[in-house]
């Protein structure tokens, strides 16, 4: 469903939303009744797994929220599944790995092309490289993320990509190495916070 011309309205700006959802019936009236009841009780309920492949169609996130327009793609749609793959291995990774010292652990939950992108360089290497990433920072980066997946769309050289952010420091430049891994050549993106 295109929200944009559903005649949903936007959330409203004294709602917060957090990662640990309050009860329905607040939120329902937090967000008095912006969208319709039924279509925001289905969102809440899907995890961030389901969403990866049912929100496709650029469905606005919660406020605040970030939305990323990665543009002049050689192949969107072969991006966008592999972000995918990187983000639901983070999903796979166990609770008890979720801290610091268990970096190198993640290499199992990863794609191993994702992987190599980071490790394949020394430090000394990745200090010049300026879009580059250390395996063990991106974990312990992403360990620490204040956000989460809701939406995706694909368009002609194009991909779009909505998150919902939690708090500050959002360490949302994971998914962007995550992005710059999976691109397949050169490309421009460009990201933009809704606070209210």
């Amino acid at each position: 469903m295109d929200f944009r011309n559903s005649g949903a309205k936007s959330v409203p700006s004294q709602f917060s939303f957090s990662h640990r959802r309050s009860g329905l019936v607040e939120v329902q009236e937090a967000l008095a009744l912006s969208f319709p009841i039924s279509l925001f009780t289905t969102l809440l309920a899907m995890n961030e797994q389901q969403r990866i492949g049912s929100l496709i169609h650029d469905e606005p996130a919660p406020l605040p929220s970030l939305r990323i327009a990665v543009e002049q793609l050689p192949d969107p749609a072969r991006c966008l599944a592999r972000v995918q793959e990187i983000i639901l291995g983070v999903l796979a990774v166990p609770e008890d790995l979720w801290q610091e010292g268990y970096e190198t652990q993640w290499e199992a939950y990863l794609p191993a092309w994702f992987v190599t992108s980071m490790t394949q360089y020394t430090v000394a290497q990745i200090m010049n490289l300026p879009d580059q990433w250390h395996f063990e920072s991106w974990v312990s980066t992403i360990i620490a993320r204040q956000w989460q997946w809701w939406s995706s769309a694909v368009g002609d050289r194009s991909l779009h990509l909505n998150v919902e952010l939690w708090g500050e420091p959002y360490n949302i430049e994971p998914l962007f190495y995550a992005i710059h891994a999976s691109a397949g050549g050169a490309y421009r993106l460009t990201s933009v916070v809704s606070l209210s």
